[in-house]
């Protein structure tokens, strides 16, 4: 159980910035021109009693967008299992996701993060917005080693509840890739 934990330490903090995170480094993308200040993720419907606390924060390259959702797992005794940021929709041609980077396991009252990298086009962007979804399963885990039970998704036996929220859409304007000083 101890490995286990280390393990799952060691996931959230190479997940934790956008300079560590192992995908992100294969696509060569630079360094952000700038990001955004976090918003808060808010659920479009009544959200489950599992909803974790969300910030969003955007990251802006010459031909991409990145974006982060930091989520704390406020559920006591719960591990938040295949944790994704999906965009479901976006409502411009020239803004498309490419690659979605979930998370594993995130044990109670931890902070860890899921990412997204959208292909961008500013050029031919004026305003668009990203239908959003928070997925996730809910599983019983054992709160001092964040150890989770095994969850098959694809055949819905195991212990967890699939919980997929939309949360509001995501503003994106062209003047937001227009470096920022």
């Amino acid at each position: 159980m101890r490995l286990k934990k280390k393990l799952a330490e060691a996931q959230l903090k190479s997940n934790a910035s956008i300079h560590s995170v192992p995908a992100l480094k294969t696509l060569h993308l630079g360094e952000p021109s700038h990001s955004s200040k976090p918003i808060k993720a808010r659920p479009v419907h009544l959200a489950s009693p599992h909803f974790p606390d969300v910030m969003l924060i955007k990251y802006f390259f010459q031909r991409h967008l990145v974006i982060q959702a930091q989520v704390t797992n406020t559920a006591s005794g719960q591990t938040l299992a295949d944790l994704a940021l999906v965009i479901a929709e976006s409502s411009d041609e020239a803004l498309q996701p490419t690659m979605e980077i979930p998370l594993k396991a995130l044990p109670p009252r931890v902070t860890g993060s899921a990412w997204v990298v959208l292909t961008a086009s500013p050029q031919r962007l004026e305003t668009c917005f990203l239908t959003c979804e928070l997925r996730y399963t809910v599983v019983s885990g054992d709160a001092s080693t964040g150890a989770h039970f095994h969850v098959n998704v694809e055949s819905g036996s195991g212990v967890g509840k699939l919980c997929v929220e939309e949360i509001q859409d995501i503003e994106v304007r062209h003047d937001e890739f227009i470096t920022k000083m």
